[in-house]
């Protein structure tokens, strides 16, 4: 089950999900306790925009690993993204509570704090992520249009910058 789990993974994260769900769920059959494993089928059943059955994968991986961070975090993620605020705010304290350090918990909650109508917030959320996370290429380019909606223009200039640097085939 590992195995097939690991190769599962690797195949999500090399946007094979395809192939990788079979074996994700064949290691979920072989030891369905494993909140790892439910968490990558959330993650290609999400990149697959499956929102619905990513919660529902998300949700389990939460509950089998309650002190596993980056199950909130990924569960958060796809409840912003189904439009579920709440949840996804709850799911997210919970991940920050876990796991303070974690740059993607902080970017996702900026994220949703922007949804709320919250910029101040959301740049504040999301500055964080860029400090601990200097190369995340996705916090920056949220930085950069936070800046710019708070007419903050040399700042999302720089920051804009960063993430061309970082990341220039997501600059269309």
């Amino acid at each position: 089950a590992n195995a097939a789990g690991l190769l599962g993974l690797v195949l999500v994260q090399t946007d094979r999900g395809r192939e990788a769900e079979p074996l994700v769920r064949a290691a979920i059959r072989r030891d369905p306790q494993n909140p790892v494993h439910h968490n990558t089928l959330g993650t290609l059943l999400r990149a697959a925009k499956r929102l619905d059955d990513a919660v529902v994968a998300y949700r389990e991986a939460a509950r089998l690993g309650p002190r596993l961070a980056d199950a909130h975090v990924a569960l958060g993620m796809a409840l912003r993204e189904s439009g579920l605020l709440d949840e996804s705010r709850a799911a997210l304290a919970r991940a920050l509570g876990l796991a303070p350090g974690n740059p993607l918990a902080h970017l996702h909650t900026g994220l949703l704090l922007r949804d709320s109508g919250d910029v101040h917030g959301a740049l504040q959320s999301v500055s964080v992520a860029c400090e601990l996370a200097p190369n995340l290429a996705e916090a920056h380019i949220n930085r950069a249009a936070l800046l710019g909606e708070l007419l903050l223009y040399d700042e999302a200039l720089e920051a804009a910058q960063r993430a061309v640097a970082l990341a220039p085939e997501r600059i269309e």
